[in-house]
């Protein structure tokens, strides 16, 4: 019995350790590729402030025709217009320009940080379209960097980390699932055995049944 005992310890110890170094190389993997998928955002942003330069321009080149190059008096023309067609274009040159400026200032921020700086960088000036967009055009890349070897490093850490709190919440789950079902099951007996007694006691020929 005893060997038996140890052997299920030591199947159940394997499974739990292989799961562990599972999540690990789940995390590990995952880790490896946060600079790749920084490096493919920074292009896409990069690709986004030249389009949004393109629409700036634009607007700038009927400014300079029209109000002497300035586009706070273009957007003030558009806006006195009259009609919602017109109207509705101050509101397009004012978008444009604001976004043009900060797109380009997120892209500054990002690839002017250190390598330890550029993740808050990323977080904090994070374009949403932009970041939908690289994920779309994700390519998996080869971590050759020393940059990529600490977010390996890390997501291995962060992965068997993750695995253990699970573990353990699920055990709290099982155990409090467990007390609530012995709970209702022992509530459930004691309403049956007092509903017995009643009747025994409002008809005792059922205790000779």
């Amino acid at each position: 019995m005893a060997i038996m005992k140890k052997a299920a310890n030591y199947v159940g110890k394997s499974i739990d350790n292989t799961s562990r170094d599972a999540s690990g190389l789940v995390g590990a993997v995952a880790g490896s590729q946060i600079p790749n998928y920084m490096d493919q955002y920074t292009q896409a942003l990069g690709g986004a402030v030249d389009e949004a330069a393109k629409q700036v321009a634009g607007w700038q080149n009927i400014a300079d025709k029209v109000t002497g190059g300035s586009l706070d008096k273009l957007v003030s023309a558009y806006q006195s217009g009259g009609e919602p067609a017109i109207t509705a274009l101050a509101d397009k040159v004012a978008g444009d320009v604001a976004r043009h400026g900060s797109l380009e200032s997120a892209l500054s921020a990002i690839t002017n940080a250190e390598a330890w700086e550029r993740p808050f960088a990323f977080l904090a000036n994070l374009d949403y379209s932009t970041s939908v967009e690289a994920i779309k055009n994700f390519s998996l890349g080869i971590p050759l960097t020393w940059e990529a070897a600490a977010y390996t490093v890390a997501g291995f850490v962060v992965g068997a980390v993750a695995y253990k709190l699970a573990k353990v919440g699920v055990n709290h789950a099982f155990k409090y699932g467990n007390k609530v079902v012995k709970t209702i099951v022992n509530s459930m007996r004691e309403k049956y055995s007092s509903r017995k007694e009643k009747e025994i006691i409002l008809d005792p020929g059922l205790s000779l049944a």
